[in-house]
């Protein structure tokens, strides 16, 4: 009991610092992957199981279900503030001297004020090359949204297991890491797949 007591202390505190609507739709999101994906995919297994054979399906190199994800979900979250508090997103991208590509994202941080930042990729651009189709390719672009409410929760909580403070640490540098590396790493560390933090990570990780 006091163990329960305690972890929920933990999981009100990571609530508190995501935000009530936004863990909200996380939970939404979790629940609606494990009752329509998971049971559609592997309907012979239990929810623990069906995340093990989901991780070993993406170690094993399987993107393409992904897409099965049901389409409310998706919407709920497009529509939702909490893909801002995950993602930052680029609202302009420019070109230089006919070989740099600027990118500025927009950061939407802890207390609600909007900051910029601006990646530069370096290429060398054909003079006969379609330039504004590579700016619109380039609109689509997001990164992880280190000042958001997401992170600053996750990183609230990382020291309570060795996984998620191993994962934290490679994802806030490196941004997007490809799903056979996670997943590898998840399967190597024998996840307790009820658990709660592990399920939302794997959400926002390999889905969102």
């Amino acid at each position: 009991m006091t163990f329960s007591c305690s972890n929920e202390k933990k999981i009100a505190q990571f609530e508190k610092v995501l935000g009530k609507e936004n863990s909200e739709t996380l939970t939404y999101l979790v629940n609606d992957f494990e009752s329509d994906f998971l049971k559609r995919q592997y309907p012979n297994l239990d929810t623990k199981n069906a995340y093990k054979q989901f991780l070993t399906d993406l170690k094993n190199g399987r993107t393409d279900f992904l897409k099965k994800v049901s389409k409310e979900s998706r919407k709920r979250f497009e529509q939702s503030n909490l893909k801002h508090e995950i993602y930052s997103y680029v609202d302009s991208v420019w070109i230089e001297n006919d070989f740099l590509i600027k990118k500025r994202f927009v950061n939407k941080s802890l207390n609600g004020t909007i900051q910029y930042s601006v990646q530069t990729k370096s290429g060398n651009i054909p003079s006969n090359f379609d330039k504004d189709s590579l700016i619109i390719a380039e609109m689509d672009s997001r990164t992880l949204n280190n000042l958001g409410k997401y992170w600053t929760a996750l990183d609230s909580i990382k020291n309570q297991n060795d996984f998620i403070k191993e994962y934290y640490k490679f994802k806030i540098p490196m941004g997007f890491l490809h799903p056979e590396i996670v997943s590898n790493m998840m399967l190597n560390s024998d996840l307790n797949f009820s658990d709660y933090y592990i399920k939302r990570i794997i959400i926002t990780d390999f889905i969102y």
